[in-house]
């Protein structure tokens, strides 16, 4: 039975699980109780024997004490207030099961908990063995909100804070379980929100915690089939000297079945979880080694041959080195052979030839201005005003400028741009007229009668191509010639009509543009 008295305030302790954390801002309760009281009893029951804090209360000489159930927030404004007494409803203890279904009740249907702490009451119900459909029934709420707000309860603090302040709601909350254990994961998909954002979040989370689970089940089976698993090899693919053995041939050249290799000596594998189901990757270490010939394209070559192609490179840069220097004494007997009038009067023809035949020889080029300047004596721009002589020394070493530009162009490895037949001739006039090559040009001037060798063996090949062809339409005409004549079906009723005379035989075989020339010709023979 429930009796209604009003009790000491100082004889009213708090409960222990008192579910709010706290009794918040009671200002606005203090003036309410000020103007008008406490309209609305505490519910309160006697103070068990057995309560941990009967030890540190002095016993009372007019009464007992009582633990509140409902209305610590008017009791903490009574207290403020310097009230003596309060009203109550003083209850039996009918459990513990019970005091809290009436907190519950109380502060979820007048002021309502946090979440965190609704969250709370229904887990302490839990432990007395209340199902979320009993504490549905008591509480008047969803079950699935129970359900929810116990999955609360097992996330981390950051979680709870984040439906406490309503960045959450509870059945967003309760989709973070699976990621209770991961606090990164945790903290990149709270930035996401609510909603749709955080649903696709969880999603896109959830495909990747499967697809890594997925890859160590994967490693672990290729460990107990004796596979050797390693990480994915840097730049594996095109840069690297490890291969997938999908796509080497064995020494017979059959592919190889990655299945059959894998555990091999010079064989591993990896998992590839890139893919949205991980796949095991078998690959060769170095398949040169091995004696195994790949089929795909590769930037990796062995070390040796990296070795060779470094001594290569090296050699390559000193012979360019030496062509330039060698350039710059080449130059110089260029000038003092033909870099005056009489001098340049020796190759005048041989200039001259070359910019009537051939223009582009004389092509001006920035590597080659101060050879050209210092030949001619001035610079181009002097040639509208030039006399006969000037004008003979500027072709002259136009000419002489384009000839040293197509060797820039061999130093340079420009074979695009290059006329072979130009430099070896320069090399030639020049050692007959007294230089001496280098031992880079000479190398140079090898390399070059090479090219013009291959070109004269290209160009005959050529002309003995064309030549065969003639001649085979040579006998195909002599052939046709050789055929008896059909009878002829001219016009019975035309007999003088020659349907097989030239007139008609050339203009059968004539285009439209030439059957008036035709047609003359056949007026002037009759």
């Amino acid at each position: 039975m429930t009796t209604l008295t009003d009790l000491p305030t100082e004889r009213l302790v708090p409960h222990e699980r008192n579910l709010r954390s706290g009794v918040g801002d009671i200002s606005d309760l203090q003036a309410s109780i000020t103007a008008v009281g406490i309209l609305q009893p505490l519910l309160v029951v006697p103070l068990p024997d057995d309560h941990p804090c009967r030890a540190t209360l002095e016993p009372a000489a007019d009464g007992d004490w009582f633990q509140i159930i409902i209305g610590h927030r008017r009791h903490a404004a009574a207290r403020e207030l310097g009230l003596d007494t309060v009203p109550c409803l003083l209850a039996a203890d009918e459990g513990e099961a019970d005091r809290v279904v009436k907190m519950l009740a109380e502060n979820v249907h007048r002021q309502g908990l946090t979440t965190t702490e609704e969250a709370e009451a229904y887990r302490q119900l839990t432990l007395l063995d209340w199902t979320p459909e009993q504490i549905s029934t008591v509480t008047a709420k969803p079950a699935a909100r129970v359900r929810d707000a116990l999955a609360l309860v097992q996330l981390p603090q950051q979680v709870r804070a984040a439906a406490d302040d309503g960045d959450l709601d509870l059945a967003d909350a309760a989709a973070l379980t699976e990621f209770a254990d991961d606090t990164k994961t945790l903290d990149r998909l709270l930035t996401k929100g609510r909603g749709w954002g955080l649903t696709h979040a969880i999603a896109e989370e959830r495909g990747k915690r499967e697809r890594r689970d997925a890859g160590e089940r994967l490693r672990a089976e290729l460990i107990l089939a004796g596979v050797k698993v390693t990480s994915r090899p840097a730049g594996f693919g095109y840069d690297s000297r490890e291969a997938s053995a999908a796509t080497l041939l064995d020494a017979d050249g059959a592919a190889l079945d990655p299945d059959a290799v894998r555990t091999l000596p010079g064989f591993a594998a990896f998992v590839d979880a890139t893919n949205t189901t991980p796949t095991a990757v078998v690959y060769c270490l170095d398949p040169e080694k091995y004696g195994y010939t790949r089929t795909r394209p590769t930037s990796y070559v062995p070390p040796e041959v990296a070795q060779q192609r470094t001594r290569e490179a090296a050699e390559r840069a000193h012979h360019e080195h030496a062509l330039r220097v060698a350039a710059g004494v080449r130059r110089d007997f260029l000038v003092a052979t033909y870099g005056t009038p009489r001098g340049a009067k020796t190759v005048w023809l041989d200039a001259l030839r070359a910019a009537v035949t051939d223009p582009d020889a004389l092509e001006a080029r920035d590597g080659t201005a101060d050879v050209v300047r210092r030949l001619a004596g001035c610079g181009l721009d002097a040639a509208p005003t030039a006399g006969q002589d000037r004008l003979t020394r500027l072709l002259v070493a136009r000419w002489l400028g384009g000839l040293e530009a197509q060797v820039e162009d061999l130093t340079a490895r420009r074979m695009w741009r290059c006329r072979p037949r130009e430099v070896a001739a320069h090399f030639g006039r020049l050692t007959a007229a007294g230089y001496g090559l280098s031992d880079a040009e000479q190398q140079l001037h090898a390399q070059v009668l090479d090219l013009v060798a291959a070109q004269d063996a290209e160009d005959a090949d050529d002309v003995e191509a064309s030549g065969d062809a003639e001649t085979s339409q040579d006998d195909a005409d002599d052939d046709a010639r050789d055929q008896p004549e059909e009878p002829s079906h001219g016009d019975a009723a035309n007999p003088t009509h020659d349907v097989h005379g030239p007139d008609d035989t050339q203009a059968e075989t004539a285009g439209r543009g030439d059957l008036a020339a035709i047609e003359e010709a056949a007026s002037a023979g009759r």
